[in-house]
């Protein structure tokens, strides 16, 4: 188990259908370090990420979000 846990959250700029959030959610869950990820059915436009930051940066995985041809960003940072 790791000592550090962190999060953030992430809005994504366009609208997902189910299955293009669940894969979404997947590429996500694929960086180094991601600990869970989820959204709410009313904000699915918001993606709450914990992660371990000795593995793994938010600018990182944001990237990878990015790499999907996503627009996106993190929120409060």
């Amino acid at each position: 188990m790791c000592d550090s846990i962190a999060d953030f959250i992430v809005h994504v700029d366009e609208s997902l259908e189910d299955e293009d959030m669940h894969n979404l959610e997947t590429v996500i869950r694929m960086n180094d370090g991601v600990i869970s990820v989820g959204s709410n059915e009313k904000t699915s436009h918001l993606l709450m990420v914990l992660y371990n930051p000795e593995l793994s940066r938010g600018s990182h995985i944001l990237g990878s979000i990015k790499s999907q041809g996503l627009h996106a960003e993190l929120v409060g940072f």
